[in-house]
């Protein structure tokens, strides 16, 4: 019995085991499914030279991560054609171009390979698994080689563009066709699929040459879970079963206002979610099985670049220089950088890697945290913009002129002895003119050393070329062009490596510098990173021996800024003064009417408001407006008189005497509105006076003789039905009644009211706000003396009110509609309108579509809205965020930001 019990409890332990065994096995052999059942429904990481972060990294500081500062260059390949695409497998870069397409070793940079394609076949694209090599021909061919070796194993034709092709577990997907996406079994050449993308039915677009002749896909098809998404030129983003080709579902978009093909910047995957961007400022993410919209997001500010998506964050660079960041489950907005302050282009597409969001800028690399904290920026040897960020474990690609491998680590070329520093700075200095890029990049980080030896030479080359101009001679041009060439290349290095210290170095370069654009470099320098001890009375010296002539626009407004804001005794007293000054500069004392209040103290505050008391609800007469003191006797043939002092346009362009000898000029002036206008003067007392408004205008001229039918009727032209000083003809201009002196009931005729079709009344705060700030920009704008049209809308429930500041007649858009002064928009008169700031009280960038004009402060005490005066159809001609604050019971501007193009309002 024990015996049997003994053998029992064996054969139990026994048992035991083998159902612990297969139990194992069980799970092992579920657990070995599931993974490959991952691996076939997942894209092959090895494809892409951009890893997917997919885990909602956060990074602390930046000593959490292992890509930053220094970098190292590793290796760069230079040749006479650009790289159009390239994949990293395996530690080996396989990359197409113009004509050549071959294999790289990624941690020597030699050639592996190379093959060339025939004339007029240049590349689009390229794919490898590791074994092969898939290279679209354009319109030609797909070749396919040996990953090894680079030889050709087989091929098929491509009939149209083609676009780049994605090789997932053995299957490559490509488009042979125009808008048809083929799947090919590439061990077997088999065509397993082909599917015609092609919309079902017409989408109403403007048709254009490109997107009639050239419907294509648009980037490289992606692979999400089982479906693999393409972007059409037709419109369409389509998702399909990528084993059988079967179209799951269809997403359109809004085509593009200009009818363009290229609808869709980017698209983007986390393995979960489509996300993708649109011409039209749209972010989206979809659903990737069933492509219903989880989220979306209108960018007001500019067209979003390629997205990017890791970390729990979608990222993308806009076309008016803004990285902006997204949750990438919500769509919600996270925040926004504005990097780049140039309108005519971009930064670089954001890249999300180790828990940064990076991206580029001119030669720089900027990174951010997912909070939207700056990392590092790094400063690369050649202009980055509009660049790709390709990283790829401990370094990143930079494909310009050269196409180059950088990763972690101090760089051995650049001695750390400050005489070998020295040494090599004057050996790179002997050839400034034939330096290739990595000898630049290597002076550049030279530092101080650097300076040292460029500056006399900067002095020297400023000195000849100061010679040259003075010279003034013909045959001289071409030695002012090369000279002027190589300054550029000096001035780039040496203002790279001068520090704060080198301030009244670099002033004295801009004391022997004649050229304008020579002189922005260094003032630009100066504003950026200067000593403004040595600054502000530099500056201020140039304003007050009217320098200020030689500078171009931005760099004078630069300067104008930089001492206004500015908090010095010696900035404020000369702001001061600048203020009080009729005949100062406008900009100038636009900047110091926006700033005083804030920076000036007492003093500062009371000068702003003793301007502002001195404003009255009266315009000037047409008289002064046209300037006629100022107007010649006789037209001006080779030129026309240009905007004077105040702003008004206006032109002589023929003069005759009438049968009773009175010397009469028909003149052309924008005074209320058009510079089209006609206006008949008489010569009185030897200057023109009384200003006949005619009705007619300028391409009238043609066909009207003026001294018969206009001269004559001067009298019947100037009929005043209600003797306010203003002619029926000008009234039905503005838009007042011809039969009421008073067209609003204040008081004031309507010649003498700045604002006839408004009667004061009291102001809540957010009108008292907006009247500061129309004042403020108004005030002091050239070309803002000619009659304005307000746009009210932006300031909801708010009626009409009055507005200081403008010399002109101020006509509110609600009330008048479609009027005679409306018409003339784009011809003179202007339009002004009061929109939500461009950025909040921290300097962030807002997006303020459908949002009130005002924006307020927690205790209601500042207060910001954006104000945009546009001539024509085009961008805003003057765009301003104004800044104020309630001063007792003054609102007063403390601070004024120009506003950037590209947004939409």
């Amino acid at each position: 019995m024990r015996f049997l019990v003994y053998h029992n409890s064996d054969m139990d332990i026994l048992r035991q085991k083998r159902t612990a065994v297969i139990i194992l096995i069980i799970v092992a052999v579920f657990a070995i499914g599931w993974l490959l059942a991952r691996m076939l429904t997942r894209p092959d990481a090895r494809q892409s030279s951009r890893p997917v972060d997919t885990a909602a990294v956060v990074v602390t500081s930046i000593e959490d991560i292992h890509l930053r500062p220094p970098f190292k260059k590793v290796w760069g390949i230079s040749g006479n054609y650009l790289i159009q695409d390239f994949v990293v497998v395996k530690d080996i870069v396989y990359h197409c171009g113009d004509k050549p397409y071959g294999a790289i070793d990624l941690t020597t940079g030699k050639q592996i390979w190379e093959n060339t394609l025939p004339d007029n076949n240049p590349s689009s694209g390229i794919a490898s698994d590791g074994r092969m090599v898939f290279v679209i021909a354009r319109d030609w061919q797909l070749i396919v080689c040996d990953a090894e070796t680079g030889q050709k194993l087989w091929n098929r034709p491509i009939r149209g563009h083609s676009s780049q092709p994605m090789i997932h577990q053995s299957i490559l997907y490509c488009e042979l066709n125009p808008l048809e996406l083929t799947a090919i079994d590439v061990e077997t050449q088999k065509t397993l699929w082909s599917v015609n993308l092609k919309p079902k039915s017409p989408i109403p677009y403007v048709l254009t040459m490109d997107n009639i002749n050239s419907p294509q896909i648009l980037f490289r098809p992606i692979l999400c879970g089982r479906t693999i998404v393409a972007a059409t030129s037709s419109g369409e983003l389509i998702g399909l079963d990528y084993e059988t080709g079967e179209i799951l579902w269809r997403r359109p978009v809004d085509r593009p206002k200009d009818g363009s093909d290229n609808c869709y910047t980017g698209v983007a995957t986390d393995g979960t979610r489509i996300y993708f961007t649109t011409h039209n400022g749209l972010v989206a993410a979809l659903d990737s099985e069933t492509g219903k919209t989880d989220w979306q997001f209108v960018d007001p500010a500019g067209i979003p670049d390629q997205p990017a998506v890791g970390s729990g964050v979608a990222a993308y660079s806009n076309y008016s220089g803004t990285l902006v960041t997204l949750d990438a489950a919500s769509g919600r907005k996270l925040w926004s950088e504005k990097l780049e302050i140039d309108p005519t282009s971009h930064i670089g597409a954001a890249v999300i890697y180790e828990g940064q969001v990076i991206t580029s800028v001119h030669n720089e690399i900027i990174s951010f945290d997912v909070r939207g904290n700056k990392l590092w920026s790094w400063e690369g040897p050649e202009d980055l913009n509009n660049q790709p960020l390709a990283i790829y474990g401990d370094g990143f690609f930079l494909n310009g002129e050269e196409f180059s491998r950088y990763t972690v680590g101090e760089d051995p070329r650049i001695p750390k002895d400050k005489a070998e520093r020295i040494k090599l700075a004057t050996q790179l200095s002997k050839r400034l003119d034939k330096l290739t890029n990595d000898e630049k990049y290597i002076l550049r980080n030279l530092g101080d050393e650097a300076f040292e030896v460029l500056l006399p030479i900067a002095k020297t080359q400023l000195q000849h070329y100061k010679t040259l101009l003075e010279a003034s001679n013909s045959e001289d041009s071409d030695k002012r062009k090369q000279t002027l060439s190589r300054l550029n290349n000096l001035a780039v290095i040496l203002l790279k490596v001068a520090g704060k210290h080198r301030t009244s170095d670099v002033l004295s370069l801009l004391d022997l510098t004649s050229d304008a654009y020579a002189r922005e470099w260094f003032i630009r320098w100066l504003i950026d990173n200067g000593s403004d001890r040595l600054n502000i009375p530099y500056f201020i010296k140039l304003i007050k021996n009217n320098r200020l002539i030689y500078e171009t626009h931005d760099s004078t407004v630069q300067i104008i800024q930089k001492i206004a804001r500015s908090s010095s005794p010696e900035a404020v007293q000369f702001m001061i003064d600048q203020l009080k000054d009729e005949s100062a500069d406008p900009r100038v004392r636009l900047y110091a009417f926006a700033n005083l209040a804030n920076v000036g103290g007492k003093a500062g505050q009371n000068a702003v408001i003793d301007i502002m008391s001195k404003a009255n609800r009266t315009a000037c007469s047409f008289a002064e407006f046209m300037m006629l003191d100022t107007l010649q006797p006789v037209p001006r043939s080779a030129s026309k008189e240009s905007w004077g002092s105040r702003g008004v346009r206006s032109e002589v362009l023929a003069v005759s005497r009438d049968r009773s000898g009175n010397l009469w000029a028909l003149a052309a002036s924008s005074a209320i509105g058009s510079n089209q206008d006609l206006w008949l003067l008489k010569r009185t007392g030897g200057s023109w006076s009384d200003p006949i408004f005619t009705g007619a205008e300028y391409e009238n001229l043609g066909y009207l003789d003026w001294t018969t039918g206009l001269v004559p009727q001067a009298n019947t032209l100037a009929k005043d039905s209600d003797g306010d000083g203003w002619s029926d003809l000008i009234e039905k201009r503005i838009g007042t009644d011809p039969a009421v002196k008073d067209s609003d009931g204040d008081g004031l005729y309507d010649s003498e009211d700045m604002n006839p079709l408004v009667a004061p009344r009291k102001l809540t705060d957010t009108e008292q706000v907006v009247a500061a700030a129309f004042r403020t920009v108004v005030r002091f704008s050239p070309g803002m003396h000619v009659p304005c049209i307000v746009d009210y809308s932006g300031i909801p429930g708010s009626k009409p009110f009055e507005l200081p500041g403008n010399n002109s007649a101020i006509i509110p858009l609600a009330q008048q509609g479609e009027n005679s002064l409306r018409s003339k928009f784009g011809q003179g008169v202007c339009i002004i309108k009061f929109s939500h700031p461009h950025y909040d009280f921290a300097g962030n960038e807002t997006f303020g579509r459908n949002k009130p004009a005002v924006l307020w402060n927690k205790s209601h005490t500042e207060a910001k809205v954006h104000i945009s005066i546009l001539f024509d159809n085009s961008q805003p001609s003057i765009s301003y965020d104004v800044h104020l604050k309630k001063f007792n019971t003054h609102w007063l501007p403390i601070g004024l930001k120009q506003g950037y193009y590209g947004r939409k309002y």
